[in-house]
């Protein structure tokens, strides 16, 4: 009891964003003296609501205030950290990327695209067929605002835009097997509701 004597305990707990509020029986909350801390064991792509309450005794607590709700943003926001992507020999995805747009930002490669300048993510694959299909399945969340756009180059600063695909599917032609390709998933222009996640299934025809 003393220690709670001489400090203010703070006290905070971390849920996934849309959980229901906290309640008496809530476990789980992390007493801190400090105001600034380090969360751990949370994931990439994922939102979170947090709460907040002062620990005036082991036992009392103040009421909490939130929910205030922050995003761990995807690894693969830029060109310079895309995912790698394997391919199919057919049209079954048993190769895929799981992706989001979760805390995605606009990257400044050009992007001649309907979607122009938007939140996205990068993706990329190493062709082994002169043609290949490009799928977005499995969207849950901002479902209609999807786009990609397929790139060619060595790094990004060389970057050519050779297809466009306003929706979740289509046909890339008149590609070089054993070039690596880039993906980029992207929103429609003006959209900023990024809580989006995907499947890519790289298919061959």
């Amino acid at each position: 009891d003393s220690f709670f004597e001489q400090r203010e305990i703070f006290q905070y707990l971390i849920l996934p964003i849309g959980s229901p509020a906290p309640t008496s029986a809530t476990t789980g909350w992390i007493s801190t003296a400090t105001t600034t801390n380090v969360v751990t064991n949370i994931n990439t792509a994922a939102c979170y609501d947090y709460y907040v309450r002062s620990a005036c005794s082991p036992t009392v607590q103040s009421l909490w205030t939130g929910p205030k709700s922050f995003c761990i943003p995807i690894t693969n926001d830029s060109c310079a950290t895309p995912i790698m992507v394997l391919t199919n020999p057919n049209q079954v995805c048993t190769n895929f990327a799981t992706g989001a747009l979760i805390g995605a930002t606009a990257s400044p490669e050009p992007n001649a695209c309907s979607g122009g300048s938007s939140p996205d993510a990068w993706f990329q694959f190493t062709a082994t067929a002169p043609t290949h299909t490009v799928t977005l399945n499995n969207v849950v969340g901002n479902i209609n605002t999807l786009n990609y756009a397929i790139y060619s180059g060595t790094n990004c600063t060389s970057l050519q835009q050779v297809n466009c695909q306003p929706t979740a599917s289509g046909v890339v032609n008149a590609l070089t097997v054993g070039q690596t390709y880039y993906v980029r998933v992207f929103l429609d222009l003006n959209q900023t509701n990024t809580n989006v996640t995907f499947n890519l299934c790289i298919g061959s025809i």
